[in-house]
């Protein structure tokens, strides 16, 4: 098998819809799952020298799957984290640049929902009606409403809350 390229191929093509659908269990996103099979089935034709039969080929490409679905989990925390810390230099940035936003309120409205935090902004830094906002994002006037309401009442808690 180790010469064959042909036997490779032929092995990786009868095993690549299983894989796929493990990763799709695992990461429940098709787009993800495909991507990751793609990557997984790179890194078996690249490592085949070190396949010993040792366990079934499914069992051995399982683990590659399995490791690169673990570095994409890592590679995504490591770009949330930065990004985060992006976001709260920006709102340091904001806060220090408008001492009416305190820390503790753009804090708060970064935790909301994006809908709603445009909804608040809008109705009570911005001043727009019900009706304005709507238009602007789409939906009806008492969408806009709720939204704003929802969203003063999760702003309310989180900042009573400290």
């Amino acid at each position: 098998m180790r010469g064959d390229a042909g036997a490779i191929a032929e092995l990786l093509r009868e095993q690549y819809g299983f894989l796929r659908k493990y990763l799709l269990k695992l990461c429940l996103s098709g787009p993800l799952a495909e991507d990751l099979a793609q990557e997984t089935m790179i890194r078996a034709v690249e490592s085949i020298g070190r396949f010993r039969g040792e366990s079934a080929f499914s069992t051995w490409l399982l683990a590659i799957a399995t490791r690169v679905y673990l570095d994409e989990k890592r590679r995504e925390a490591r770009r949330d984290r930065r990004q985060s810390a992006y976001a709260e230099a920006e709102r340091m940035k904001l806060a220090h640049s408008h001492p009416e936003l305190r820390l503790e309120l753009l804090e708060a409205l970064a935790a909301l929902p994006d809908e709603q935090r445009a909804a608040v902004l809008l109705k009570h830094y911005y001043g727009y009606s019900y009706e304005e906002i709507g238009k602007l994002s789409g939906v009806a006037a008492g969408t806009a409403k709720s939204r704003v309401h929802h969203g003063l009442a999760k702003l309310r808690k989180e900042l009573t809350e400290e």
